[in-house]
Formats: structure tokens, sequence, C-alpha cells
């Protein structure tokens, strides 16, 4: 091909893709971009009181290394310690947990 027919495929080419470039609902936008109109929703965010306390961030939780090393390794060998019953604080133990209910009797057809 001559460089004159490079030039006009070429040309072709840019104007065939320019419209495809061309979206009708950017076109006709009320706003000058596309993020314009966020500015409420910044400021707000900006100016929310922050009603979580400061000893919330903190992540070094107190506890004993030893002590969960050894509750997982009984977890894994399924030698759990059941817990004991708490006091209710009147100097009785606290309630047992409510029986099951009998099973319902079986539908008649």
């Amino acid at each position: 091909m001559s460089r004159s027919a490079d030039l006009v495929l070429a040309a072709a080419l840019a104007a065939g893709l320019s419209a495809c470039a061309a979206d009708p609902y950017l076109e006709r936008r009320d706003t000058v971009t596309a993020e314009l109109g966020e500015a409420v929703a910044a400021n707000r965010v900006a100016q929310t009181i922050d009603f979580w306390p400061d000893y919330v961030t903190d992540t070094r939780l107190p506890g004993s290394g030893p002590r969960a090393r050894i509750a997982m390794e009984r977890y894994r060998s399924q030698n759990v310690i059941e817990p004991v019953a708490a006091a209710t604080g009147n100097g009785f133990p606290a309630p047992a947990a409510p029986a099951a209910p009998p099973p319902a009797p079986p539908a008649t057809p």
C-alpha cells in the first residue's frame, strides 16, 4: 500500500473510533464533572461526631498465652473441662435449663 492509502485508512479508523467515544449520557450532564455533587456527603462525614470511646481502638487485649495454649490442646484432644454452674448471687445454684418439650404426636392422614 502507498503512504496516502495508509493515511486514508488511519483517518477513517480514527473517525470511526471517535464515534464510539461519544456517550450521550455523559454529554448531557448538568454538572461540570462526574464527581461534582459529593461535597455535601463529604462535609457530613467530616463533621460527624465519633461516638466510639478511645479505648475501643486498643487491640492489645489482656490474656494469658500459656492458659490459652493449654485450653487449645484440651480442645484438640477432646478433653474439655465442663464449666461449673455459677451461683445466682443469693447463695443458691443457678436453675437448670428447662427440659426439652415432649415430641409431637404423629400426624394422622
